[in-house]
């Protein structure tokens, strides 16, 4: 045993793939009384460094679909995308921006990595 990231080599060596509900209501914009959902916030996280390199923000829940979008994020042009909700981008904030994962690990246990790696491959 030891720490989580001692198995690791660099950083893109594993991935770690979290989808967490977050405790909020989203509402709909004409009716403030109409409660819409509870987004869910995915994240792809390097298992050594704890750098973000992808994410996605949605009221679906986990699914291959929604791992496909967080994943898509890694290679996402980050000014454009910040630039199109009005945010300033800067790149020193984002150290890890373009760097693809070796391997991936997922919360779904019964599925081994490779086959998870192997999987959304395909997918794509």
């Amino acid at each position: 045993m030891g720490p989580v990231g001692a198995d690791c080599g660099d950083v893109d060596h594993y991935y770690e793939i979290d989808a967490t509900i977050a405790d909020l209501f989203v509402v709909s914009e004409p009716d403030r009384k109409k409660i819409i959902g509870k987004p869910t916030l995915h994240l792809i996280i390097d298992r050594k460094f704890r750098l973000i390199f992808g994410s996605y923000y949605g009221l679906e829940n986990a699914s291959w679909t929604v791992l496909m979008q967080a994943t898509f994020t890694i290679a996402m042009d980050y000014c454009k995308l910040y630039e199109r909700y009005g945010v300033k981008y800067y790149p020193e904030d984002w150290p890890a921006h373009m760097v693809f994962p070796t391997r991936r690990i997922c919360q779904q246990k019964r599925r081994t990595p490779a086959y998870l790696a192997n999987e959304s491959r395909r997918r794509l």
